[in-house]
């Protein structure tokens, strides 16, 4: 994909191994809170996923850790040292061995401690972007304008940093999770309080658990955030959920599914499945070269920063759509033209919340939300019918394999849970990404830490050849782990045969859950497999027993929340199911009803409901997996580590 592709082409020229190696040094001698800081700036600052910030970037990402800022002679003579092929791009690696060089400035050990004049209460362990806080909660304040839950708190202000302490007990979180995508929550699992009876804090957590296993479900990163994270207001990682958010529903029409429109971006040589193969951001900036285009004008975008900064492409696009109601004006003020760009987008309909002084600072976030909010009230993309018709037909065929589809949106939300490289690899299409074999090799790698020697892999891999090779290694590793990989060869990957990948990361994701599950039993020595997860979920579920994973009673909800009040007495609102479901419609209810229950006990699930109604094996086994991963964590590590 666009975003892999770019990563790939920036990275150092080393030896990966031993890269490794030299990472794991630097980072030992930092603490991991000072690691978990660092991470977080930066990712803040590489806002668009690409894996590295630029030189000039530096200086923001220090700002954002908090502290007095070194001088930007100490700032660039470490940038030197760090950037040792001079590129000006500072990958995380990078970013690590330039705050080594700093450690042996005296400025150093204030870096680490906020400027106490400018932090406030809730800010006083990271500096943050005003400007995004101020923006995301006018986003958030309008999507929930109408929630009735929400009539009191709303709106909130933008002035201030409300906005941290009213997503504290989840439920501004979870509602704005289903505004992005549909129905992921039933609102009928979130603990709703009252003035006179406010949530207490385990209410809190079981709420917030829901929300953040549910931004896992839809595609969010959420690997260095949890329940308390939030709770205690940390403003770096609740804007930076709430970001992947909106970057979610912002983009979600941006597939040829929701607009078959998008063909007319191909260019020449190209088939449908390069186009499907993009990320929503590298689709999206087609959009806005195709719209330049047709407003006459010969520049070309390649970011959402720095060539956006002068306006003149939102104007120009908004130009494209309708030059009469959306004139440019002549002008060589940018915040001038930005302004007249915002008001001609409002006149279109478009409800922004960006600002002129956001785009005259190239603030790439709001500018990208800026664009997918003009594309998504008018993509102005012309398709002759019979194309358009073809198209069409292609999408509905891939529909019609909905077992298929169903299981790659599971395995692919999985995967993209895991945070592969720090969060850098992102699937937005299983049989296409994986094809080069790298990415299944990060996933075993995972895993089972040191099965994969990265000096065997091609990556990235330059030819078909070395794809092939990719391939290879993949089923090798296959075997070592003792999956089952008969009849498939490294081929069927790199021809992306939706059959062999399927199988393959069900397996992987199977052991991944067994695994999980085995490092918290107390019995070492005996190997969990689907009989024991079976056991232990009839032991839980009061009066009721399944006899296999496919057993048909499954199909009704009923068992499911059995489990999860054999898990906690109180989960359960019983008033709330149907005990006696007649229709589809009905047993749909009961699992949605179960999922967000046992999301709200800490289990991460990335089933839909119609894979319970059907009875799907394998979904219903890994429900019963995590539900009890879920219940061993606690009684491990208190109330999810908040007590």
């Amino acid at each position: 994909t666009f975003k892999r592709k770019n990563h790939q082409q920036h990275r150092k020229m080393v030896d990966l191994a031993d890269a490794n190696e030299i990472s794991e040094k630097i980072r030992s001698t930092f603490s991991a809170e000072q690691l978990k800081n660092f991470e977080s700036a930066f990712k803040s600052s590489d806002s668009q996923n690409m894996g590295f910030v630029y030189a000039n970037e530096v200086k923001g990402v220090l700002e954002l850790i908090g502290g007095e800022i070194p001088s930007e002679r100490q700032i660039e003579d470490a940038i030197k040292d760090a950037d040792a092929d001079h590129d000006s791009h500072i990958t995380f690696e990078e970013f690590l061995q330039l705050m080594l060089q700093l450690k042996g400035e005296p400025i150093y050990s204030s870096i680490l401690k906020p400027n106490k004049q400018n932090a406030s209460k809730l800010g006083s362990r990271h500096h943050y972007s005003n400007e995004e806080r101020a923006a995301f909660t006018d986003h958030i304040n309008h999507v929930l304008r109408r929630d009735q839950v929400l009539a009191g708190r709303l709106p909130m202000s933008t002035d201030t940093e409300q906005l941290f302490t009213e997503v504290a007990d989840g439920l501004v979180l979870a509602k704005f999770i289903n505004y992005a995508e549909f129905d992921t929550i039933d609102e009928r699992a979130l603990n709703v309080g009252t003035p006179s009876k406010p949530l207490n804090i385990f209410q809190k957590v079981e709420n917030m658990n829901l929300a953040l296993n549910a931004a896992k479900s839809i595609g969010c990163i959420v690997t260095n955030v949890d329940a308390k994270d939030v709770i205690d207001g940390n403003p770096i990682l609740i804007l930076g959920l709430i970001w992947q958010i909106m970057r979610i529903q912002l983009l979600s029409s941006i597939s040829l599914t929701s607009c078959p429109e998008l063909v007319a971006l191909l260019k020449e040589g190209e088939v449908l499945e390069d186009l499907v193969a993009l990320q929503p951001e590298a689709i999206l900036m087609r959009w806005v070269n195709y719209q330049l285009k047709i407003a006459g004008s010969e520049k070309i975008v390649k970011n959402f920063g720095r060539d956006m900064v002068d306006a003149t492409a939102f104007n120009d696009i908004l130009y494209a759509i309708d030059p009469n109601l959306f004139p440019r004006v002549e002008t060589d003020d940018p915040l001038v033209r930005a302004a007249n760009a915002i008001r001609n987008a409002k006149n279109l309909g478009v409800e922004t919340f960006i600002q002129p002084s956001d785009i005259a600072t190239g603030n790439k976030k709001l500018m990208l939300a800026f664009v997918a909010q003009i594309f998504n009230k008018n993509p102005n993309l012309t398709v002759e019918a019979e194309v358009l018709e073809e198209v069409t037909e292609n999408i509905e065929k891939e529909m019609d394999e909905i077992g298929d589809t169903r299981e790659e949106k599971v395995f692919r939300l999985w995967i993209n849970s895991l945070g592969l490289d720090r969060g850098r690899v992102y699937i937005n299409n299983l049989f296409s990404d994986v094809q080069d074999g790298v990415v299944i090799l990060r996933v075993m790698d995972r895993i089972d830490p040191g099965s994969v020697s990265w000096k065997r892999v091609n990556d990235p891999p330059k030819n078909l050849y070395k794809k092939v090779e990719n391939g290879n290694y993949v089923i090798d590793i296959a075997k070592n782990m003792n999956l089952s990989v008969v009849n498939v060869g490294g081929l069927d990957i790199i021809k992306g045969n939706h059959k062999m990948i399927l199988a393959i990361m069900w397996q992987l994701m199977r052991k991944h859950t067994l695994d999980l599950l085995q490092e918290l039993s107390p019995n070492k020595d005996k190997r969990i497999e689907d009989p024991e997860i079976m056991k232990w979920a009839n032991s839980k579920a009061e009066d009721m027993e399944i006899h296999s994973f496919n057993d048909p009673s499954i199909s009704s909800g009923i068992f499911l929340l059995k489990v999860c009040q054999g898990i906690n007495r109180n989960s359960v609102n019983w008033d709330l199911v149907d005990l006696e479901p007649d229709t589809n419609e009905k047993m749909i209810g009961n699992v949605k009803y179960a999922i967000s229950v046992a999301r709200k006990l800490g289990a991460l699930l990335f089933a839909v409901p119609e894979d319970f109604v059907e009875v799907r094996s394998r979904m219903i086994m890994l429900f019963c997996a995590a539900l009890w991963h879920a219940e061993i964590q606690t009684k491990f590590m208190g109330f999810n580590g908040v007590l």
